[in-house]
């Protein structure tokens, strides 16, 4: 998606390829926020399936999945700071 938004027009000035960027990253972005809702949606309801079931299949899958819900929350949260320094940098410090 960059390299194509970069290379549209050689003599646009950076600004517009920048905007285009963003603009064309905007609905990815979007995309992958649904997918941590959908993805942690499906650990935590299987989480809960075998919570009360006590085979060593259905205890080893509770604690990958436990692993994968954490690994989950975890790349969410990354996704959100990135998300609130974008919007810090862009615009800017209201206390400075």
């Amino acid at each position: 998606m960059v390299k194509h938004g970069w290379s549209q027009n050689v003599y646009d000035e950076i600004i517009s390829k920048l905007d285009y960027c963003a603009n064309a990253l905007m609905p990815w972005g979007n995309q992958v926020c649904a997918c941590f809702e959908k993805d942690i949606q499906r650990c935590k309801q299987k989480l809960e399936e075998l919570r009360y079931l006590s085979n060593q299949h259905s205890i080893r899958e509770f604690m990958c999945l436990r692993d994968e819900l954490n690994c989950l929350f975890a790349q969410e949260e990354a996704y959100w700071r990135q998300h609130a320094r974008v919007f810090w940098i862009h615009d800017g410090d209201t206390n400075s």
